[in-house]
């Protein structure tokens, strides 16, 4: 049996996974227009995380820079909370595995380069931010990036499961992180389908959607590790499946 026993999230509606449930609970709406994406179109409504770069920056104690990634940065907060709920220690990092999923990882740092006609060589593919944020939170034992669009963390979590039943690791850090860009913006612009207003799902008067950001991860490991650590199973993860239709 594979159980749940930490959790992480940064969302447009809580910065910690006792925020988000409470604003869940309240039925908080997250949407608003555009503060902190570099895009002309800042009257869209979007689902963006209410802290800037430097604010994330801050709470994590790390530098902020033009080259600092919001993906990172959200990822590593909800990473952190993550491994502190299961009582994982840097220490312990070595015997566990991560699996991150993400679209676009650092495009919002070349967004920037772009701006400013400077060369992006320094940019990475969809694994830097990955790699930024086991700088910040310690060496794992095994990190993999997952990059498959929507389906990127829900990847991560089928690939991090098949870890724990090969036997390989006892625990293993499952999720992702991703960030507002222009990318994504002229993107869903360019498909017609984003929404000017609140989006309205199953309404008769629905016009489309508003893209959001944020990062969540848990703590995947087998019942009896959880068992023999002492720590509290807050859920099971009873089925997974992925197809190509």
């Amino acid at each position: 049996m594979i159980v749940v026993t930490g959790t992480g999230i940064v969302s447009a509606i809580g910065t910690n996974t006792s925020e988000v449930a409470r604003a869940l609970l309240a039925d908080t709406n997250g949407i608003a227009p555009v503060r902190f994406l570099e895009t002309q179109h800042r009257q869209m409504p979007v689902g963006e995380v209410k802290l800037s770069n430097e604010d994330l920056a801050q709470r994590l104690g790390v530098p902020c820079t033009a080259q600092t990634s919001r993906t990172m940065l959200l990822g590593t907060l909800a990473l952190r909370e993550a491994l502190a709920m299961a009582g994982i220690s840097s220490e312990q990092l070595a015997d566990v595995a991560l699996v991150s999923g993400t679209t676009v990882a650092d495009m919002d740092c070349a967004e920037r380069c772009f701006d400013a006609a400077q060369s992006c060589n320094s940019l990475g593919d969809c694994g830097r931010s990955t790699e930024e944020m086991v700088q910040h939170i310690g060496p794992f034992g095994f990190v993999t990036t997952c990059s498959t669009a929507c389906s990127s963390a829900a990847n991560a979590f089928i690939l991090g499961a098949n870890l724990l039943r090969s036997g390989r690791f006892k625990q293993v850090v499952v999720g992702g992180t991703e960030c507002l860009s222009r990318f994504h913006f002229n993107g869903f612009r360019s498909l017609m389908i984003l929404d000017g207003e609140p989006c309205r799902p199953f309404d008769d008067t629905r016009a489309g959607l508003n893209l959001g950001e944020g990062a969540a991860f848990v703590v995947l490991e087998t019942a009896e590790n959880a068992a023999q650590r002492g720590v509290e199973a807050l859920a099971e993860l009873s089925g997974w499946g992925n197809a190509c239709d």
